[in-house]
């Protein structure tokens, strides 16, 4: 039986880009469907239909039209716009951070709603309030997990030692830790602290972060994933950089 021409879905915008004068190819990720590229036709116009239903970060119901490229989006309704996260740039940036991995490490029409749900739920953490200055970091190690790069932490990559103490390193490229015996059995290895190997473990249970941690723990295991992501995607993690470059303009500023 073939697939019905016209379908409806649930979809967060992860990107978009210019095609031509009027229209736009929206890259979507969808529970049902996975990623999906898309053209929003005269959805540049003044008067179209579509305009301001299909900003990045938003979540959206989408009526889809099957075409000979790409489908075609015939109807858009935002759902949310997690109106929060957009009055901060810092947090338009964290937003984009996680759109981006998805973006990178989900393939085209494979469904994985346990990473939709996720995604979904990073973005609405990021509108509230007040949200934890480690929702990224749980993103990450989540994210991690799902498509089957879960970091070895609990042992040596080599050797298998279980008792790993302070004095460890963590290889991107090997994805885990190594004891200071086994550092040389990787070409590229970075010092790892007793305070961040505590903290990655705890993200990784799903626990909460201890009082007691230090920011300097923290942007140590920032900086331990995000070498472990650039390596596992090969590329420029340009909404990285986007926080980055806030980061250091407030603290000019400061």
């Amino acid at each position: 039986m073939p697939a019905p021409r016209v379908y409806s879905t649930e979809a967060i915008i992860l990107r978009h880009q210019d095609l031509g004068e009027a229209d736009r190819i929206i890259t979507v990720f969808t529970p049902r469907f996975g990623k999906l590229r898309v053209v929003a036709k005269g959805v540049k116009r003044p008067r179209s239909r579509l305009a301001g239903h299909l900003d990045s970060l938003c979540e959206v119901n989408l009526l889809l039209a099957r075409g000979r490229n790409l489908d075609i989006v015939t109807q858009a309704q935002v759902a949310d716009q997690f109106l929060a996260l957009r009055r901060s740039l810092s947090r338009i940036a964290q937003g984009l951070y996680a759109a981006e991995l998805v973006n990178c490490f989900m393939a085209d029409n494979m469904a994985h709603p346990a990473v939709y749900h996720l995604l979904q739920a990073t973005l609405a953490h990021l509108a509230t309030p007040s949200p934890n200055p480690l929702v990224l970091r749980r993103f990450e190690m989540r994210l991690l997990e799902e498509i089957g790069y879960r970091p070895q932490l609990q042992q040596c990559l080599a050797c298998g030692d279980d008792n790993v103490g302070a004095d460890c390193y963590f290889s991107p490229s090997g994805g885990g830790i190594l004891c200071s015996g086994c550092r040389a059995t990787e070409a590229t290895v970075r010092p790892l602290s007793s305070g961040a190997l505590r903290l990655l473990r705890s993200l990784q249970k799903g626990e909460g972060v201890r009082p007691a941690t230090s920011g300097e723990v923290v942007a140590e295991v920032e900086a331990v994933l995000r070498q472990y992501l650039l390596h596992l995607s090969e590329r420029e993690l340009h909404a990285a950089t986007f926080i980055d470059v806030l980061r250091r303009e407030a603290a000019s500023v400061g």
